[in-house]
């Protein structure tokens, strides 16, 4: 238990630092926060320019990251915002279940203060909150408020950022600086995006014919980026273009500059996913082996990546193991699974590979931290792999679904490690040819249908959403029935239903 509480006290030390620093901060001069500034580097990455926010701007973004969770989110646009105290509710809501922020809104201000601070004096902290409410600086009262609440009940909240932004930004400025020879650091990584054009260079290297390249070279033409609703106009284009291709970006909008920096986090990680997973496609011939017994070609082709990538995962265990895997989460958390994975693609001992004493060492590791990084270095050092997911020094992040998958993903690449089925392979290929002509046929006939409609003077664009509440069908009885068919009096329509008709 002691070996333990000293390991934990290790991995917290970033934290009793910024906890140190904050402390110091409080004691000073609350609006400077000068003491702060080499400590809160989790913080700079909820920013999209870190080395230009100061310590309000990176709290604002703290307390916006947890507000953003809400289904109707009110996000924090500058200090005043938090006068009522509504909005401290709502992060206290979110930070300690025990909160009740019901009714909230409707009692006095005096009672609100004291509401809050009692929670977080419950909660252990020491901070006086009393005077903190009573500063004559309004900013320098609600930094403080912010600090106080991140150091008092939001310390996990910092293991919630590393975990889901500090992770995924290092993982994909590895890639970016793979992948085109530059130096960019995790910090620096949106700025650099905002600044140059490092991440259509990464996108255009795997999608090389999705952007329209004399549209891009007509805006550097210009000789300034245009921009449209204050987001430059390349980085919209690039949002396209990687949802074209099935790269998940969430629903965070670039519009809005309280959540650009999560939506510009967003995009960056999912266009380096959607490039790093691009070869898990069931249509690849080499994979027709990870089809089930009985399974339909049709179904087998309409696999997700993530099925895909565990059948391949499974593939391999189940030819040195009884074991499989169903997540990329738990499953590979203890770095078990990862080793037989390894050992089974390249058996220890076997052309110099893995070392032969690879699987005893690592189980000998109680530490999964430790093993994690054994995994990195064999992924980096005998396939050839750089990994996205962590490295030697930096084994955070192994429980990470959206990391773990495409560290899979880039062992697989290098060694796929599958028999060649050719029954298998010429069933896929029937397949994808029947569907590829189904769709073919789809499509002429929806032109067709666009093209008569179009002669009748009814424009329709796309006939899902267009003809959705039977207006356009109304319109086009009106033009090829005998005059009188439609009773226009009789015609009805709801916002929202369907359209109802009487002929």
């Amino acid at each position: 238990d002691d070996e333990e509480d000293d390991e934990a006290d290790e991995t917290r030390a970033p934290v009793h630092s910024f906890i140190s620093a904050a402390r110091a901060a409080l004691e000073g001069q609350v609006s400077s926060l000068t003491s702060l500034e080499g400590d809160a580097a989790l913080l700079r990455y909820l920013v999209a320019r870190p080395t230009q926010a100061s310590p309000a701007e990176m709290l604002i973004a703290w307390a916006n990251y947890y507000l953003a969770k809400q289904k109707q989110p009110v996000l924090v646009s500058q200090l005043s915002d938090l006068e009522s105290c509504d909005l401290y509710a709502s992060l206290l809501s979110l930070l300690d279940p025990s909160f009740d922020a019901s009714n909230f809104a409707d009692i006095p201000l005096a009672d609100k203060q004291d509401r809050i601070g009692t929670t977080l004096r419950e909660s252990g902290s020491d901070f006086d909150f009393e005077a903190l409410f009573k500063m004559d600086d309004t900013d320098g009262k609600h930094v403080g408020i912010l600090l106080a609440m991140l150091v008092s009940v939001g310390i996990d909240s910092l293991d919630d950022i590393q975990n889901d932004i500090v992770c995924r930004r290092v993982a994909a400025c590895t890639y970016i600086n793979s992948v085109l020879g530059v130096n960019v650091s995790p910090m620096d990584l949106l700025a650099a995006c905002m600044d140059s054009d490092i991440l259509l260079r990464t996108f255009q290297n795997t999608f090389p014919n999705v952007i329209d390249q004399r549209l891009v070279d007509s805006w550097k033409g210009a000789g300034s980026m245009p921009s449209l609703d204050g987001v430059p106009c390349l980085l919209v284009l690039l949002s396209q273009a990687a949802r074209s291709v099935g790269a998940t970006l969430g629903n965070v909008p670039l519009n809005n500059p309280l959540t650009f920096a999560r939506a510009l986090h967003e995009l960056v990680w999912g266009l380096v996913e959607a490039c790093v997973l691009v070869h898990i496609d069931p249509k690849r011939p080499q994979l027709a082996a990870l089809k089930a017994t009985g399974e339909s070609p049709a179904k087998f082709l309409s696999l997700p990546q993530s099925s895909l990538l565990i059948r391949w995962v499974n593939f391999q265990l189940r030819q040195r193991t009884n074991r499989a895997i169903s997540n990329f989460t738990d499953d590979l958390e203890d770095c078990e699974n990862l080793m037989y994975l390894l050992l089974q693609i390249a058996p220890a001992g076997g052309a110099g590979i893995l070392p032969a004493s690879f699987e005893q060492d690592l189980l000998k590791e109680l530490a999964w931290d430790h093993r994690a990084a054994s995994i990195m270095r064999a992924v980096e050092g005998n396939f050839g792999v750089k990994p996205l997911l962590m490295t030697a020094s930096d084994p955070s992040g192994a429980e990470n679904a959206r990391l773990n998958a495409p560290l899979v993903a880039l062992v697989l690449r290098v060694s796929l490690s599958l028999p060649h089925d050719a029954k298998q392979v010429a069933q896929i290929q029937r397949a994808l040819e029947q569907s590829l002509e189904a769709e073919s046929e789809q499509e002429r006939v929806r032109d067709e249908l666009l093209a008569w409609m179009k002669s009748l003077g009814i424009e329709v664009r796309n006939l899902g959403e267009d003809l959705r509440n039977g207006s356009v069908f109304v319109r086009l009885l009106d033009k090829v029935a005998p005059s009188g068919t439609i009773d226009q009096r009789k015609v009805k329509a709801a916002p929202g239903k369907l359209l109802f008709m009487w002929v």
